[in-house]
């Protein structure tokens, strides 16, 4: 398996991010995960999870070019990228966006490495936290594209982007979760273009529309003791899904991370069972698309 540092330029401005390839030669299935909002793709167990699914297909993770993280030095485990506050508050979740169709353009005009042969017909999309919401709203703006989404991963997701709340600013009438950074940073503040942006994006399409106009199958991961987005917030999402191809997983006795720390240390049982599941499921998309018809939604929930 190869790891490569992934720098495509846009509006002169770099991403900073890792296109993991399996040794195996030929074109090959690709997945694109999306961190949760302000945390880097280095951040807990990501960089793990995403080299278990690089396996048998191509994985690229990356940080959004206005999340405040740059290039990271060294690839030590626990090594995390160079962090800018002044940037990170000025992050948007639609400038987000932009940069992950940007990716998605670049790996189907095969100018993201010479040995990243993507076969044009599987692109998974997965996102954790926050990011499973950016992952739904990337799956329409890649659809009306023509881009061929063939799968969703959605790992303790929420069921609404925009929250009811009170974040120290009586102006903030709905807001976000409130969001923290790899470095601890708990005064990153976001500014009111954060937060227009990101109802703008929520009127556009709440996450129930688009997981209802979302064909392809989707297999959706929360943990049983998840404190930040329980278990009832994926069972909204499942309801109005397309639930013939769809499907629950709750892991027992995991949490919002499925049971890893950080810094990762190491995998526990719980997120070893949810990364076999997601594997197990992004195979048999893979198969039932390219042989016919198979089972693709058998990962099923427990607890």
């Amino acid at each position: 398996m190869f790891e490569i540092a992934l720098r495509l330029c846009r509006n002169e401005e770099t991403l900073a991010g890792e296109l993991r390839i399996p040794d195996a030669n030929g074109p090959r299935p690709a997945l694109l995960f999306v961190p949760d909002i302000l945390l880097s793709r280095r951040h807990g167990f990501y960089p793990w999870f995403c080299e278990r699914l690089a396996q048998e297909r191509l994985v690229l993770s990356l940080d959004a070019g206005h999340g405040g993280y740059g290039e990271t030095e060294g690839r030590a485990q626990g090594c995390l990228p160079s962090f800018d506050k002044q940037r990170a508050s000025e992050y948007l979740l639609s400038r987000e966006l932009q940069d992950l169709v940007h990716v998605v353009r670049s790996l189907a005009r095969g100018d993201l490495d010479e040995r990243a042969q993507w076969d044009g017909k599987h692109l998974t999309l997965a996102g954790h936290g926050k990011g499973a919401a950016i992952a739904l709203h990337l799956y329409r703006r890649l659809m009306v594209e023509g881009y061929p989404v063939s799968s969703v991963l959605l790992l303790s997701p929420p069921a609404t982007l925009v929250r009811e709340g009170i974040l120290g600013d009586r102006l903030r009438i709905h807001v976000p979760a409130d969001p923290g950074t790899d470095q601890g940073d708990t005064d990153v503040v976001l500014g009111s273009e954060f937060f227009s942006d990101a109802r703008e994006l929520a009127e556009m399409a709440t996450l129930s529309e688009l997981m209802s106009s979302c064909e392809a199958p989707t297999l959706l991961l929360c943990g049983e003791e998840d404190p930040v987005f329980g278990i009832n917030e994926a069972e909204r999402l499942l309801r109005v899904g397309h639930t013939e191809k769809d499907s629950l997983l709750v892991v027992e006795m995991a949490g919002h991370h499925f049971g890893a720390a950080h810094p990762f240390e190491g995998p526990t049982a719980p997120l070893l069972y949810a990364a076999e599941q997601c594997e197990h499921f992004l195979s048999n998309c893979e198969r039932e698309q390219s042989d016919g018809p198979g089972d693709a939604s058998d990962a099923h929930a427990i607890g």
